[in-house]
């Protein structure tokens, strides 16, 4: 669902990527396979996350690529995050956006949360909220959790 995510944010103000296709929408027989409905409709997991990444209001958080091919016992010192709303609504809203710090270890807040209140979402674009850079050699590792709250609900 990244790949999708990260199409939307393409779409800000340059417009580098105007859509993305789903490709296996449905099975043709009963079979596992990748298709986000089966043979009979039903929805399958896939189908829920592509719903949250493709919602008229979508938040995106990306971690700078790290190249493990390179030196895979060595992480990064530091690594840089982005993070983003993308909203396909055409009037504008205002928004509050949370980043956690989650503690992959113990699933406890590492920091405090950082929270942006009364923020105002481009229309059909993308609004840039925040970018940073971890500490990789003094934080334990961690995950990176954003929320996207309107009118005081996520």
């Amino acid at each position: 669902m990244f790949a999708y995510r990260g199409w939307r944010q393409q779409w800000g103000d340059d417009r580098k990527c105007g859509g993305a296709l789903v490709w296996q929408l449905n099975d043709c027989w009963p079979v596992t396979s990748w298709a986000i409905c089966d043979y009979y409709l039903r929805k399958k997991p896939a189908y829920y996350a592509m719903a949250r990444v493709l919602a008229p209001l979508a938040i995106g958080v990306r971690r700078a690529h790290h190249d493990w091919s390179v030196v895979h016992a060595r992480p990064a010192k530091s690594s840089d995050y982005e993070l983003w709303v993308v909203s396909s609504k055409l009037e504008p809203v205002t928004a509050t956006i949370e980043l956690r710090y989650i503690s992959i270890a113990t699933g406890r807040e590492i920091k405090d949360a950082v929270v942006k209140k009364d923020v105002h979402l481009t229309p059909n674009g993308t609004t840039d909220i925040l970018t940073g850079v971890i500490d990789n050699t003094t934080s334990e590792p961690h995950v990176l959790a954003a929320r996207l709250f309107v009118d005081d609900a996520v």
